[in-house]
């Protein structure tokens, strides 16, 4: 969105919005919330149209596909919405250093997914560890799925009955 000519310290009500900016931007998110797994079993090295190699105009169907993803989603989003909630992640986010929990007392039911490329499942063994040294209770349930980030949207049915539990 930084990059985008229309960006303009976000300031950009009166004119344009940094539209290209953020369709590249949530193009990549969708690209960062799957899994290589899923990617490879979704596109492998298919091409959209003509061999890539053979001339800079021919793409990866990936490419084109994450391209239409993101046009679509920033059509749908705003960009300081982005930037937003991009700061609130950064801000509370919790990674292999713990995080930021201390204020946390109800209990805690913790869904990573082993394919995650964003939110490890390592940082959430060691959210639940620090939120059990501080005497909050927590549930943790590593959920097997090529998903990656969005495996717990994707592949749902296989957590239910643990959140059930939990609830």
């Amino acid at each position: 969105v930084f990059s985008d000519s229309n960006w303009n310290g976000g300031d950009y009500y009166e004119g344009e919005g940094p539209q290209v900016g953020l369709s590249r931007a949530m193009g990549q998110l969708s690209l960062l919330n799957q899994s290589p797994q899923w990617s490879d079993a979704t596109f492998g090295r298919r091409w959209a149209a003509g061999d890539p190699v053979q001339d800079w105009k021919n793409s990866y169907l990936v490419n084109v596909v994450l391209d239409k993803v993101g046009n679509d989603r920033a059509r749908e989003s705003d960009a300081n919405h982005f930037l937003y909630w991009s700061r609130v992640v950064q801000t509370y986010a919790v990674d292999e250093e713990g995080g930021r929990t201390s204020a946390l007392r109800a209990p805690v039911l913790l869904i990573p997914c082993r394919s995650d490329q964003l939110m490890l499942p390592v940082y959430s063994y060691r959210c639940a560890e620090e939120l059990r040294a501080q005497g909050t209770p927590v549930d943790l349930f590593e959920l097997d799925s090529d998903g990656g980030h969005l495996g717990c949207v994707t592949d749902v049915a296989k957590v239910a009955p643990t959140i059930q539990a939990f609830i």
